[in-house]
């Protein structure tokens, strides 16, 4: 809904009162009405529900796509019965396990979240990336972009005494760049 003028002589579609030729008024586009500025809300009418999304959603339906891909490549190649033993013996390839553990990585972090409002798996207008998780909290509006890195949380120096780089490290994996922009 947004404002904008009236096109063609209408009515209220709340109030009844007539809205004339660029008169400033309400258009639904759901609905096809419009309403003048002036109407308050209906009193018996609930806000809409707040579609909060899936954590994870789209990492596990590229899992998926890619999982279906290889499986008909394979069955293509094989045949279904030998492609089905191919299948059954040998592990997915490691970009297809990543977009797994990607996903359950996300369902993880919403679980944690639970209590706070949040925002799962929402695309960037544009661009093929998404945002995993808009968090809004008393402390404000937060971008989680989740990762699923296992071992200890710690800061290393890898510079020497006079001249120090300060590191971020989980497990062996240096995740300094995760947190380059923060700050």
């Amino acid at each position: 809904m947004g404002d904008w003028r009236v096109k063609y002589d209408g009515v209220c579609s709340r109030c009844g009162v007539a809205l004339r030729t660029g008169e400033v008024a309400v258009y639904d586009r759901a609905t096809r009405t419009i309403r003048c500025v002036s109407c308050p809300a209906a009193p018996d009418s609930e806000p809409p529900e707040l579609d909060t999304g899936v954590a994870g959603r789209s990492a596990r339906q590229e899992h998926e796509r890619r999982a279906a891909k290889r499986e008909a490549a394979v069955r293509g190649r094989w045949g279904d019965r030998i492609g089905g033993v191919v299948l059954a013996l040998t592990d997915e390839p490691q970009p297809m396990r990543a977009w797994a553990a990607g996903a359950k990585g996300e369902e993880k972090l919403a679980e944690a979240l639970d209590g706070f409002i949040v925002l799962h798996d929402r695309r960037v207008p544009g661009t093929r990336g998404n945002i995993d998780h808009v968090v809004v909290a008393p402390a404000g509006v937060f971008v989680v972009d989740a990762k699923r890195y296992e071992g200890r949380i710690e800061i290393r120096n890898h510079g020497w005494f006079l001249r120090p780089d300060e590191r971020l490290h989980v497990g062996r994996r240096d995740c300094s760049a995760l947190a380059d922009n923060l700050g």
